[in-house]
């Protein structure tokens, strides 16, 4: 959610009708990140805010893309793609999200992983797999925000 510019730009030569805006560039970043949290839809908090209704969520994870210095809450909302136990799956993810925000990686790793194994979700492994991974190499400086190396 943000203001951008859209229209035509160009010559009489060549007309080229695009958009323009840094909020552009961080929705392009949002729905590529779909594939790396392997989930239909993800959302910005900023957007969520802006919806008339509030649909059940989860907070997936809050990252810093390349090239941002304002890191973006990223967002699942229920849809009609969600599995049945979506609401299940929320409660679980937010308890194990809490532990990963507060750097307790080992415990959150557990509670991914659980949540992984009885549910099938893949943000679950995807995060569990991260916890595994600063076990071993702790962020210097954890603030609870993952930094992406590569768009």
């Amino acid at each position: 959610a943000g203001v951008a510019l859209i229209g035509n730009k160009g010559s009489k030569q060549r007309m080229d009708y695009g958009l323009l805006g840094d909020i552009i560039n961080s929705a392009a970043r949002v729905e590529s990140l779909t594939k790396y949290y392997k989930v239909p839809f993800i959302i910005t908090r900023d957007a969520y805010e802006k919806l008339s209704h509030h649909p059940p969520f989860r907070w997936l994870d809050s990252v810093l893309a390349v090239g941002k210095s304002t890191p973006l809450d990223l967002m699942e909302i229920a849809h009609p793609l969600s599995p049945p136990d979506f609401s299940m799956i929320l409660r679980e993810y937010a308890a194990a999200f809490v532990l990963y925000r507060e750097g307790n990686f080992r415990d959150a790793r557990d509670k991914f992983r659980a949540i992984h194994e009885t549910h099938h979700d893949m943000p679950s492994r995807l995060l569990a797999e991260r916890c595994e991974s600063f076990l071993n190499a702790p962020p210097a400086q954890w603030k609870g925000v993952f930094q992406f190396t590569s768009k």
